[in-house]
């Protein structure tokens, strides 16, 4: 009889063993699958670029931030940027500053915003070109942007020194118009903000991709004419020179 009972003592403490073992089996494989769908749950990774040699531009982007989370910008083509995580909308949500760093008032500003996904077969990435202007109230707005020659209605009064806040919330609208005809914007995970040209108040000097030109006041319709690249209006000081983060 004590046999039998030292047997079946056994065979409890090995059912008992392997339910325990079963148990903590299905305690780590719904850690896994909890694990795995947070993950797959999370936001796609997200990038910003600028252009790399920015340090003589008049108007410096500064600042980018996506929502609340502030955003370390990469220099395009030259230094990575920091990816961040943010969900489909994040261009409606991204907004950066402009800084006028040149001793000259700014009368125009023209941004350039691309889409380094949207290239395919042969055919060059996507952008838009948006103008900056104020409204009444002060608070700066964008409109569709650079047309070679065509003057807007109305000056920007960028003063030196002075700070801009851009939002591309009211312009997302005509940036989905542009990105969908390629893929749907909610697959974009890339974009490249640029300063494109820029007019100064004076009529005369100018500023594009190329550098700085101006116009002879005897021929302000005439050839703009280059400057070097050593010119910048005004004083490099420490916030023109290297990567604004």
């Amino acid at each position: 009889m004590s046999k039998l009972l030292e047997k079946l003592t056994a065979v409890a403490f090995c059912l008992l063993a392997a339910a325990e073992v079963s148990v903590l089996f299905l305690q780590r494989d719904a850690t896994l699958l909890a694990v795995a769908r947070a993950q797959g749950n999370k936001p796609a990774l997200k990038s910003v670029e600028i252009p790399a040699a920015a340090n003589r531009e008049p108007g410096r982007i500064l600042n980018i931030m996506v929502g609340k989370e502030r955003v370390t910008p990469g220099w395009y083509r030259v230094l990575p940027p920091v990816p961040f995580r943010a969900g489909e909308d994040w261009l409606a949500n991204l907004s950066f500053t402009l800084k006028n760093q040149t001793s000259k008032p700014i009368a125009y500003l023209y941004l350039w915003m691309g889409f380094p996904e949207t290239e395919a077969n042969s055919r060059t990435a996507v952008g838009v070109y948006m103008v900056v202007k104020t409204a009444p109230s002060g608070e700066p707005y964008l409109e569709n942007g650079y047309i070679p020659g065509a003057i807007p209605d109305e000056h920007l009064h960028f003063a030196p020194g002075k700070e801009l806040r851009i939002s591309l919330a009211g312009y997302i609208n005509q940036i989905r118009q542009v990105v969908e005809a390629r893929r749907p914007i909610s697959s974009i995970t890339k974009a490249v903000i640029a300063v494109h040209a820029v007019d100064f108040e004076d009529g005369l000097l100018m500023w594009g991709r190329s550098g700085y030109c101006t116009h002879p006041p005897e021929e302000r319709g005439g050839p703009c004419q280059p400057l070097g690249d050593k010119y910048f209006p005004g004083v490099l000081g420490p916030e023109a020179v290297g990567p604004q983060q």
